[in-house]
């Protein structure tokens, strides 16, 4: 008789994010254009988000890039790179395909050709 294999379990795609997310400091801002004041309440709100809409975004569509992007060399200074989640430390109450609704501000994600950032995680100083 053969062993069968050892199972394996491989993380969610949510689960990678938030793994990836959480190594950042939530005491030091991980780009250019945030401030500590600024990057504390964003981090805990986050990962929040992830906690409670993570599945869902991820089953509409919404891309990492789309939730956590930041320019590559100007952090969130470019805003016009940024993910809606690096846009403002509010908590999110609600979500869509294509929007965000963070209090009385709504994110739209699908804008025609708004460039493609990079995720906050991977920017180098």
């Amino acid at each position: 008789m053969t062993a069968s294999p050892a199972l394996q379990l491989v993380p969610s795609q949510v689960q990678t994010w938030r793994d990836a997310f959480s190594r950042l400091k939530p005491s030091s801002p991980p780009c250019p254009g945030l401030s500590q004041t600024a990057w504390l309440p964003m981090y805990d709100n986050a990962l929040d988000f992830l906690d409670r809409f993570g599945a869902e975004a991820l089953d509409l569509g919404w891309s990492v890039t789309d939730l956590f992007g930041v320019h590559p060399t100007a952090g969130t200074i470019r805003a016009d790179h940024c993910g809606s989640l690096m846009l403002s430390g509010q908590k999110v109450i609600g979500l869509s395909a294509d929007e965000m609704k963070k209090g009385l501000v709504t994110y739209y994600r699908n804008t025609p050709g708004r460039p493609v950032g990079i995720p906050v995680w991977e920017f180098r100083w």
